[in-house]
């Protein structure tokens, strides 16, 4: 029992090591949120998406390179957790795992190791120097693993200076070379524990004339791990960035440019910045404790290469001594290394910042205070000031004063030289904004300065505890100094980025990437584009992680694409071309989705309808004070007087449904119907009230109110929120909550081309017009947005119009445009009572017919008239030119074709031939030369039928005048004379089975049970459809008849039976609903019925479909 009891002791302070430097880690990774360093974590965590089925190396390809052996180890973490904010939150967890065990062996080197006997402080050692760092657990860094590599090759150097037994030695050599190995897939800078092992075992052999290692193990370890582990790297390389151009971040790269920059004054400049820099950011963040360090191993080697070749003697073995010299060298070479090789790789960015001038805002000035590369290496260092400060007092204190001057001379070099570079730029603050208590997006003189303050506050603490021999208080001090700043920084640093971050994603990610439409695949790809100018940490790269299970493509969808989804964070596209026919959807500011394809963008739609559900604040420090009702805590008061008494400024809405919340915390016991407060949102130049509020004593609960109410907008500006007291109950306006309860498609926002030449026309006709504007099924919305087609037009207003109202006339505006959709028949309803005056691949003009004369004085040329649409329409291009080697799409149904002429001769053979290729069949038909009058005009009139279904089938229909009719002119004029909504399908063209027959009424079909009709084999776009079977017969019976199915391809999609109860008296129908998914070009679709036999004169009279 006792010994147990002793065991337990032993290793309470390992515990506690663990969890002092494990619970805030915690407690700040469950507040991160994806992501803050965006590309940095998404290329770091590719190493576990690499070895799954998920494919994110189109993105992460725009990366540079950071390594897979650590993520590689949270693979089974990125299958099972599909939420990517607990999913973020796991990985950071486990990341303070990693810091943490780097705490335990931190305690155990010093306890175990070094000797200090004295757990409590043992314990005070190591948590300061676990939150002396600038790597927090709010964000997934490879570091994490590299500083426990560290403490680990810390442990294991110590080990090998421990060791004298040969099997011992080469056990902890294959140990040590294992960890560098597995170093080099952390991060390829840690080449640099390759060199500065090497170094450090021929100094340590040179210095002690001792072995530190087995030399075999150690060559063919290194040498063989080397090559395969630089294979493997190279592999994977080539796999994630096969299609780019480099890999950045694999070594230093130090190319001609940035050799020419050495050569430079201000090239040389920026390196010496970034050395001095970066060494006096590791002294102020360690209380100039890492400047001793520095000094304490220098005079150590130097003092070992004194005794060796200077008064050639040989000291006795000292085990103590030797692990200083070990670890101390080691991880110093590191720390220059990587210091001196980040002044070159970063060379050309801060030579920039520098050529800027003072208050730079250039990137380049993070080089002169950037940490995170060399911080795996200085908490070791930290921890032999540390022991020197508790075994060793004289020695501490004499390096400590030693050190001043070097550290003074750094400040110095810090405030005078490269600090007024870094005013104004907030890349550089980020180990100085907690001492100004400062945001990370603000930089001045007042950001940096309060830090210097602080470090020369402790420097003195420091001279006062060493000079009254209580050193326990300098770490106190800096534990105190590194706890907050950790905390300060993990949430205004890197949890406040996370959340702007968060802003650029979130609605996105509410609408496609939650619920049910969340859990299927919408399509291979997911296309993303930051249009915002960032030249890194762009927004796809969070749109990668937050759609995991999506290859997302950082570019344009291809032109040939069927069915796309791109996501932009601008409205402004600079490829307009390639999206011909995308809904653009603003879901918000900086959140637009482009969508192609119908049956998607109703997916779509619908989700967002369904999930959008984001919530604004109205800041009401924002709003007009005039008579000081603002309170302390920043809410608006009525303070007793009658009146309005909060307005904000004149704002301005995107098209949509808005709802509004007002929270109201009123004092009063009046129960009644007492008016308290009215809310109204006006036009803030006008006055006018467009909707209104009222709070009565009897909506309060618990002294709060609440008023809503819902107001549709169309692209306003200048709306006005304005609240009034109505009573002399002071009134406390506490909150303005406003969400968007529709969705806005922006209409114009491509296509410029075709607007600009119907402008042109427009404009002709009437100057700075109001034009309403329809689509086919009145696909627009009245909430879209149409400020782009209103500037496109140069019109005073673009807006919704119900397609009915046009067609019946009661618009009273004398233009009208219209969306067109491919196969689309509205033109022809619209021609009762306007005129096409132009017509581009998206869009047509009208004009009401009242004003021919005026449209025809100004020389437009109108597309249409008494005889129907000219065939002129259809080949127009988007400059107003007919082209008729254009594949051209007239609308399903029947028409009466009209071709009329003039001067042409009088008794010819022929005057022409009307060619037609209409439901894939072609047809030449000559017209008699009979039909030309004496005054050399014509007329005449054919009936055409076109039964294929929206735009799937290219169509043809000209007519060519004779070659006998060289001076004539001849026109082709189209009038549709079926509805427009309804698809015949020409029962003639159904084929038959059986004792099945075609007759005048339709198809018989007969006594012999089984499948009696199919075909006729025809391609639709994807859809919701309504298809209506005809049936008639002869008498009255009871019973099941048969059966009707539609199929594609032989497969069934929706059948039903035809009954008794379909009929009524001798007609009968049977209705089917069926959706077609995608667009199905081949021609497969069919419609067939099947009977029982039990009614010999059943027959099948029609088949139509109507789009839903």
């Amino acid at each position: 029992m006792d010994n147990r009891m002793t065991g337990i002791r032993q290793k309470t302070g390992y515990i506690w090591a663990f969890l002092i430097a494990f619970l805030p880690r915690l407690f700040w990774s469950l507040q991160a949120i994806p992501l803050r360093t965006v590309s940095d974590e998404l290329s770091t965590m590719n190493g576990a998406v690499f070895f799954s089925s998920q494919n994110w190396n189109a993105v992460v390809s725009k990366a540079g390179y950071y390594g897979f052996g650590m993520s590689i180890l949270a693979t089974p973490l990125m299958q099972w957790i599909k939420d990517p904010v607990i999913l973020y939150r796991t990985l950071l967890v486990c990341t303070g795992v990693l810091e943490s065990v780097a705490a335990v062996i931190c305690f155990y080197l010093i306890k175990r190791v070094f000797g200090i006997t004295d757990e409590k402080k043992a314990l005070l050692m190591t948590v300061t120097i676990s939150y002396i760092t600038v790597v927090r657990t709010t964000v997934f860094y490879n570091e994490h693993m590299l500083m426990l590599i560290s403490w680990c090759i810390c442990l294991v150097l110590a080990k090998l200076v421990l060791t004298e037994e040969p099997k011992k030695r080469a056990m902890w050599t294959g140990f040590f070379v294992l960890l560098m190995l597995y170093a080099l897939t952390v991060h390829a800078r840690t080449t640099t524990y390759i060199i500065a092992a090497v170094l450090v075992v021929l100094l340590y052999g040179v210095l002690y004339r001792k072995k530190l290692i087995s030399l075999p193990v150690f060559a063919i370890f290194t040498a063989g791990g080397y090559i395969l582990m630089k294979k493997g790297i190279k592999m994977y390389q080539s796999v994630v960035w096969s299609a780019a151009e480099g890999v950045r971040n694999t070594r230093v790269n130090i190319g001609e440019e940035k050799l020419s920059l050495l050569k430079t004054a201000e090239g040389i400049k920026s390196c010496l910045f970034t050395i001095f820099g970066q060494i006096n950011i590791a002294s102020m963040i360690s209380g100039g404790l890492l400047i001793t360090a520095l000094v304490m191993v220098i005079l150590l080697i130097v003092r070992k290469g004194k005794e060796a070749f200077v008064l050639k003697t040989i000291q006795a073995d000292n085990k103590e001594e030797k692990l200083y010299f070990v670890i101390g060298s080691f991880f110093v070479l590191c720390t220059g290394m990587t210091i001196a090789a980040q002044s070159l790789t970063w060379i050309a960015t801060a030579t920039n910042a520098i050529m800027d001038g003072y208050g730079t805002k250039e990137y380049g000035t993070k080089a002169f205070t950037y940490l995170r590369y060399m911080m795996p290496y200085l908490q070791p260092l930290l921890m032999l000031v540390f022991v020197t400060m508790e075994k060793q007092k004289d020695v501490f204190l004499s390096c400590f004063h030693k050190s001043i001057k070097y550290i003074v001379l750094l400040q110095g070099i810090w405030l005078a030289f490269i600090l007024p570079y870094c005013y104004g730029n907030k890349q550089a603050g980020e180990e100085f904004i907690c001492f100004a208590l400062a945001d990370r997006n603000v930089a001045t003189a007042h950001t940096y300065l309060p830090a210097t303050l602080v470090f020369i506050v402790m420097l003195l603490i420091f001279f006062w505890a060493g000079k009254k021999e209580k050193l326990q208080i300098i770490m106190l001090v800096l534990l105190v100094t590194a706890g907050y700043k950790y905390c300060y920084n993990a949430y205004n640093w890197d949890i406040l980025t996370q959340k702007e971050n968060e802003k650029k994603i979130d609605t996105v990610y509410e609408v496609l990437g939650s619920g049910e439409l969340g859990k299927e695949q919408l399509t291979d790809k997911l296309y993303g584009l930051d249009l915002s100018g960032a030249d890194d940490h762009q927004v796809y790269y969070l749109l990668q992680y937050y759609f995991a299970d999506y290859e997302v493509i950082p570019r344009y969808p291809s032109e040939d694409e069927k069915e796309a989804i791109l996501f932009t964070n601008r409205r402004e596209i600079t490829n307009t071309e390639v999206l011909e026919n995308y809904l653009c959807i603003e879901l918000d500011s900086e959140e637009y989705l482009w969508v192609k394809g119908e049956a998607l963008q109703k997916k779509v739609i619908e989700q967002v309808k369904k999930n959008h559900k984001k919530e604004y604040h109205i800041d009401l420090g924002t709003l007009y004070d005039a008579a000081s009702n603002r309170n302390q805590t920043g809410t608006m008061s009525s303070n007793g007087a009658v009146g309005c008494f909060a307005t904000t400024k004149g704002e301005a809405f995107t098209s949509g449904e808005y709802e509004f919340t007002f929270t109201f915390s009123v004092e009063t016991d009046d129960k009644g119907s007492t008016d308290l407060a009215t809310v109204d949102i006006a036009d803030a130049i006008t006055g006018e009230s467009y909707v209104s509020g009222k709070l009565q004593a009897e909506d309060l609960k618990d002294g709060v109110g609440k008023v809503r109410f819902s107001i549709p907008m169309s692209n306003a500006q200048n709306l006005q929120i304005r609240c009034f007291a109505d009573s002399t109950v002071p009134v406390e306006l506490t909150d303005i909550m406003y969400k968007k309860t529709s969705l806005t498609d922006h209409v114009g926002a491509i296509y410029q081309t075709e607007t600009e030449q119907l402008s042109k026309i427009a404009n002709k006709i009437e100057k700075n017009a109001d034009i309403p504007m329809v689509s086919e099924y009145d696909s627009l919305r009245w909430f879209a947005d149409y400020s782009d087609m209103q500037k496109a037009m140069k019109a005073k207003s673009v807006f919704y119009c119900e397609s009915q109202k046009a067609v019946e006339g009661q618009q009273n505006e004398g233009l009208l445009l219209m969306e067109n959709r491919s196969g689309g028949s509205l033109v022809f309803e619209l021609l009762e009572k306007y005129i096409v005056v132009g017509k581009t691949e998206h869009y047509t003009l009208f004009a009401k017919k009242e004003l021919r004369d005026e449209i025809a004085a100004q020389g437009i040329r109108m597309y249409s008239g008494d005889k129907g649409l000219s065939a002129d329409y259809y080949y127009l291009d988007n400059y107003g030119a007919v082209d008729t080697s254009k594949q051209i799409y007239i609308p399903f149904g029947t028409y009466e074709v009209t071709i009329t002429g003039s001067h042409c001769n009088t008794g010819q053979e022929t005057v022409g031939e009307l060619y037609s290729n209409l439901n894939r069949v072609e047809n030449y038909e000559m017209i008699e030369g009979d039909v030309v009058r004496e005054d050399g005009t014509f007329e005449t009139q054919k009936k055409i039928s076109v039964y294929g279904l929206e735009g799937l089938k290219a169509n043809k229909l000209m007519f060519h005048l004779s070659a006998q009719q060289e001076t004539g002119q001849a026109q082709l004029w189209l009038k549709q004379t079926s509805n427009r909504n309804l698809v015949p399908v020409p029962v003639k063209g159904l084929s038959v089975l059986g004792d099945a027959k075609q007759e005048d009424k339709g198809i018989l079909l007969g006594k012999e049970a089984g499948i009696k009709t199919f075909g006729p084999y025809i391609a639709v776009p994807a859809g919701f459809y309504q298809v209506t079977f005809e049936f008639e017969r002869e008498e009255e019976k009871q019973g099941d008849f048969g059966s009707v199915d539609i199929a594609y391809a032989t497969e069934v999609l929706v059948a039903d039976t035809i009954s008794d109860s379909c009929f009524d008296g001798k007609k009968g129908k049977v209705v089917l609903d069926v959706e077609i998914t995608e667009d199905e070009i081949e021609p497969f679709l069919e419609f067939r019925t099947s009977v029982t036999g039990t009614d010999e004169s059943l027959r099948l009279t029609g088949v139509t479909i109507e789009p839903q």
